[in-house]
């Protein structure tokens, strides 16, 4: 006669295989420079009498707007790939005001700023986190 075989006795369930997805809030960003430019506008300085987006009329914003949207056209890897265009600056590099204004908004605690080269003298001023760019300045004459 054959013996029954004992049975194993669980005494918790198997764990699942499943793998858990983060949300997509909480998923890491890999590979942003191929991503196209996003835009923030939590840090824009209203304010600041030389640089701030109160001064500006409504033609010129509807201006810079359009050239986002050309912006948004391009990757950051493709926007970067002129360096001497659209590049980050040391905080250390900027003019004494600037220094000064991104204290009193307690924007101290970056090294670096990105900038966006319009035409001439105009650039878009901000902080560039990822494929992220908080926008903070609208600088006209290049005195950032």
């Amino acid at each position: 006669m054959a013996k029954k075989k004992q049975k194993t006795a669980y005494t918790s369930k198997p764990k699942s295989r499943q793998t858990k997805i983060k949300p997509e809030h909480e998923q890491e960003i890999t590979g942003h420079e191929n991503h196209k430019p996003a835009w923030r506008l939590e840090r824009v300085d209203i304010e600041h009498s030389q640089w701030g987006w109160k001064r500006l009329n409504a033609d010129q914003t509807f201006s810079i707007l359009d050239k986002l949207k050309e912006y948004e056209s391009r990757t950051w890897n493709e926007i970067t790939s002129n360096s001497k265009r659209d590049h980050s600056v040391s905080v250390e590099n900027l003019d004494k005001r600037a220094k000064k204004r991104l204290l009193e908004l307690k924007y101290d605690d970056f090294d670096s700023l990105f900038r966006l080269r319009f035409s001439g003298k105009q650039r878009l001023w901000g902080i560039k986190e990822s494929f992220v760019f908080k926008i903070l300045w609208w600088n006209e004459d290049h005195t950032v």
